[in-house]
């Protein structure tokens, strides 16, 4: 197309025909294409499908060699030389939340607090079970499921 298209400019409205295009291809003979030597690809080619192949592999690899040195040089001078222990949370309470403490003084179980969600969704959406599904992040047959488990037939 690229070839057409400059031949018509610089033929300068002249009929283009076979002798016209031929006095425009490159006159190279030794162009390598698939097995062949053909002087009709527009870029000189010196290696086979299979040599320009490997280049670009080891190319890539030693893209992700050089890579993972940067991300060594990034991330060792911030373990090098330290302890490596646990850290320990010292901006929570002795007792932390382990033990059932809640900010309005009740102790919520697991069930009990699902229940509330579910309800809570439910009202939300006035009634309407798929948005509070949605919401909920869980299936419609889910809900309806928790729904005839916790008996809550009347949300």
């Amino acid at each position: 197309k690229n070839l057409v298209e400059s031949v018509i400019v610089l033929e300068r409205g002249n009929q283009v025909n076979s002798a016209v295009l031929e006095k425009h291809l490159p006159k190279s003979e030794n162009i390598y294409v698939g097995g062949t030597t053909s002087r009709f690809l527009p870029v000189r080619v010196d290696k086979t499908p299979e040599e320009s192949e490997r280049e670009l592999i080891l190319r890539a690899l030693w893209e992700i060699k050089n890579d993972i040195v940067d991300l060594k040089s990034l991330v060792s001078p911030g373990v090098v030389g330290r302890n490596l222990s646990l850290p320990v949370p010292q901006h929570l309470p002795e007792g932390g939340l382990l033990e059932g403490d809640s900010s309005d003084g009740k102790e919520l179980n697991l069930e009990e607090m699902e229940k509330h969600l579910i309800k809570t969704a439910i009202q939300k959406y006035h009634g309407n079970k798929r948005l509070a599904a949605e919401a909920l992040g869980i299936s419609m047959r889910s809900l309806y499921r928790k729904l005839q488990e916790y008996k809550l037939r009347d949300v």
